[in-house]
């Protein structure tokens, strides 16, 4: 699959979804069927940050606790965090763009060398679990330095996650009013579930294909394929 990055935009129904060299935002409300294209699809250039980057692709987009529109955003084995103002050109690149494995001690003992989804740990601060390829970690960690700290795995997904049938996870979507659950998108495919650290995750919906009946609004511009 293509890089499919993934953020909610705060205070909104509005999340912006990446795929591949595009970007869409998506307003919608949880529980109905009713989410709509707001803007796009649009090539990921339009990102000045991007452009001057070199990112082609979002791989996955970290949301830095306390800012409303700060994020870490990770494509192949680099990243860069980016302040951004959603429906306007403003943006600015907080630092240089740097390698996964020199930087993120966590991620580079795990072996992870690119990321594939994130999601922070529901009721804590400045925790998260990252996704790659078939395994996943929980670690903490702190914007702007170190201090990085692995608190589980690495595990397989199928060994932590196997409630969803998933043993990869493309991108993982917070969901935007209830804290702990979260929508775990995989090819074609996503589930619901709630996140319990350090415990059993629980479904809450099974699996369902994106398409007309669900998330028909990603289906339309081909952001399942």
């Amino acid at each position: 699959m293509p890089g499919r990055g993934v953020v909610n935009i705060a205070g909104t129904h509005k999340t912006y979804f990446f795929h591949g060299d595009q970007y869409a935002q998506i307003e919608w409300h949880p529980g109905r069927v009713q989410d709509s294209v707001w803007y796009g699809p649009a090539p990921l250039y339009h990102w000045q940050t991007f452009k001057q980057a070199g990112f082609n692709r979002i791989d996955a987009v970290l949301p830095i606790q306390g800012y409303a529109h700060r994020a870490y955003f990770f494509s192949g084995d680099k990243y860069q965090r980016i302040d951004y103002v959603p429906d306007s050109s403003q943006e600015e690149a907080i630092g240089a763009v740097r390698s996964i494995s020199d930087n993120w001690e966590s991620l580079r003992n795990a072996g992870f060398n690119h990321v594939d989804a994130v999601l922070n740990v529901p009721g804590a601060t400045n925790e998260t679990y990252f996704f790659c390829d078939n395994k996943y970690i929980r670690a903490s960690w702190h914007e702007g330095y170190g201090g990085e700290k692995t608190l589980e795995g690495p595990k397989y997904i199928a060994q932590g996650w196997g409630m969803t049938g998933f043993d990869r996870f493309d991108m993982v979507l917070p969901h935007p009013t209830i804290s702990d659950h979260a929508y775990i998108f995989s090819e074609h495919k996503y589930v619901q579930v709630k996140v319990v650290p350090g415990g059993e995750h629980q479904l809450i919906s099974d699996q369902r294909p994106i398409g007309n009946n669900w998330w028909p609004s990603l289906h339309s511009i081909g952001f399942d394929k």
